[in-house]
């Protein structure tokens, strides 16, 4: 047997070029729910419910906000099940690219290995879209309350 020097099929194109073929195709093998968020719009109102939910419940102190943004945005259904996460990263895609773009990069800063795990990857991207947008919501909050 030949000694081959071959790499596996993910070092061959990046994860974000895997990304973009899976996200433009058209046949998914997941079921879609009757919850996902269709559009940009159920998107910030999703956030912004979730912002005043922590702006009317919690502390004023910002470590506490920012664990329970976190937190919040950790046990999000977009996040936790995979169907959720992809429905919300390939519409956030689609209507607000920079979002999106934005969410990868800091999944890429903050030293998560894609493993061949797409799922995986797809709830990281999605919850760093639902954490940006719940904080994005929750800093207009705090500046409609100071002005």
């Amino acid at each position: 047997m030949a000694n081959r020097n071959t790499k596996s099929a993910f070092s061959c194109r990046s994860i974000f070029e895997i990304i973009a073929m899976v996200l433009s195709a058209r046949h998914f093998r997941f079921v879609k729910t009757t919850t996902t968020m269709k559009n940009y719009k159920e998107y910030i109102d999703y956030c912004q419910r979730l912002a005043e939910d922590i702006n009317d419940s919690y502390s004023d102190d910002l470590y506490d906000i920012n664990q329970t943004i976190h937190d919040i945005a950790d046990n999000c259904q977009h996040v936790i099940y995979y169907s959720k996460a992809w429905d919300l990263v390939n519409m956030m895609r689609e209507y607000h690219y920079e979002k999106f773009n934005d969410a990868v990069d800091e999944v890429r800063d903050s030293g998560f290995e894609f493993e061949g795990d797409i799922n995986a990857h797809m709830t990281w991207i999605a919850y760093y879209l639902i954490r940006n947008g719940i904080y994005s919501a929750y800093q207009h909050i705090e500046t409609e309350v100071v002005a």
